[in-house]
């Protein structure tokens, strides 16, 4: 019986933005966003078991990352949940600042 199997093949998921900051790297002020990026083994080309999951925030501009642990990926998925909440009205900006402010705390 033949198998065909490799790894190393990687996607990739834009969580979208998370913070205002400006880069260390480039010097702009830029919205950073969450990006997951996963390794996989695979059988005849087909991803089957997700073997290297990591997590970084992203510069849109020179795209440095910042590699994050599951503290700060816990706290980066929820500032995206309050922006989309204040971007959709269901809370005020004071509301969100001070959920922010309280999520910034894990970083």
């Amino acid at each position: 019986m033949f198998f065909l199997f490799g790894w190393g093949h990687t996607t990739e998921k834009d969580f979208g933005d998370v913070m205002h900051a400006d880069c260390d790297n480039c010097d702009n002020s830029v919205e950073y966003f969450l990006l997951k990026q996963t390794s996989w083994f695979e059988i005849f080309f087909i991803p089957l078991i997700p073997y290297n999951i990591k997590h970084y925030l992203v510069c849109p501009v020179c795209e440095r990352v910042r590699e994050l642990n599951k503290q700060q990926v816990q706290a980066s998925k929820d500032m995206i949940k309050i922006m989309e909440s204040y971007s959709n009205e269901e809370i005020t900006k004071k509301e969100a600042e001070k959920l922010v402010s309280y999520s910034m705390e894990n970083f």
